[in-house]
């Protein structure tokens, strides 16, 4: 979701640097409909996002605009490239390039790209001129963290483990206190404490008695 009315989208880069990068861009039209593709930063100036291959590896692309913001949604492959690649000189059997899309299997840097304005040039649509920072400032490992709702390691997995260990231990040691103490009152010495206090209540000292 991004305040824009001409779009936004997301890039991957190697480095902390933009360029020559694959991005994934929304991007509306006059009627307000939103597209989802796969888009290629170029090296450049100004820097180009050329049109190619818009929706190789994206899944379940939507997305609408309600005038003032842009809202779309997308899954993307982490490796959109299929098996056959190393039998095809690194290119996939419908001949795309690999080294056009990023292997987020690999850590990878982002950055957002946004404007307000329709920059389509006949190379492609330009980049704004100003300046994008790199949002993180190390790489991000997509494959960690990233895990099914009954994997072990999910966090709502493991919130339900930690309530249930704490009930068995509250019920182990709740029934082995009263075994201890029931062993020991049979050879303790059994002790009363007697307060003394006044006519007026007032407490005068005390006692221990067997």
């Amino acid at each position: 979701v991004a305040r824009a009315h001409g779009f936004v989208g997301v890039g991957f880069s190697n480095d902390e640097k933009r360029g020559d990068d694959q991005v994934v861009l929304c991007t509306r039209d006059a009627k307000n409909h939103v597209y989802v593709r796969n888009m290629f930063v170029g090296v450049q100036t100004p820097q180009n996002i050329l049109r190619d291959r818009p929706l190789y590896g994206l899944q379940d692309t939507d997305g609408y605009s309600n005038g003032s913001h842009i809202v779309c949604k997308f899954d993307r492959k982490l490796s959109p490239h299929t098996p056959e690649v190393l039998e095809n000189d690194g290119k996939n059997p419908d001949g795309v390039d690999n080294n056009k899309f990023v292997n987020l299997k690999e850590p990878h840097y982002m950055y957002p790209i946004y404007t307000n304005e329709d920059l389509l040039t006949s190379q492609g649509m330009r980049i704004p001129a100003q300046d994008i920072p790199i949002v993180n400032n190390h790489p991000i490992n997509f494959e960690r963290g990233i895990w099914p709702k009954s994997h072990p390691r999910d966090g709502a997995f493991l919130a339900k483990l930690h309530a249930i260990l704490n009930i068995i231990a509250w019920i182990l040691l709740a029934s082995a206190g009263v075994m201890v103490a029931r062993y020991f009152d049979l050879i303790w010495p059994e002790y009363e404490r007697r307060v003394v206090v006044d006519s007026n209540g007032v407490v005068t000292g005390e006692k221990l008695q067997r």
